[in-house]
């Protein structure tokens, strides 16, 4: 075999493990998107209001904070730092006098 003739083959082989890769993928996507349609089908409007409610106000599950639980943290992180920055004023307007 001359090297064209090796390189053709490699490429022949390239294009057949992605048709083979893409065909699989494919077919993958495709249970999976019937999985979603199905799930979505027995999900009703008023499900997926609880369900956001229950992510804003908790209780959180699998330790993860939910998100008024996070607000409130940033909240109260942001008003320490206010409140530092606050007394570091003050420090250097005393200092200065």
């Amino acid at each position: 075999m001359s090297g064209e003739e090796t390189r053709e083959a490699e490429e022949r082989d390239v294009r057949s493990q992605e048709d083979t890769f893409k065909a699989l993928s494919d077919a993958y996507a495709f249970v999976r998107g019937q999985e979603q349609i199905r799930a979505l089908e027995r999900t009703s409007f008023g499900d997926l209001f609880r369900a956001r409610v229950v992510d804003i106000e908790g209780p959180s599950t699998g330790g993860i904070p939910s998100r008024l639980e996070e607000l409130d943290s940033v909240k109260g992180k942001f008003d320490a730092a206010v409140e530092r920055l606050r007394a570091r004023e003050e420090e250097n307007e005393n200092a200065d006098e």
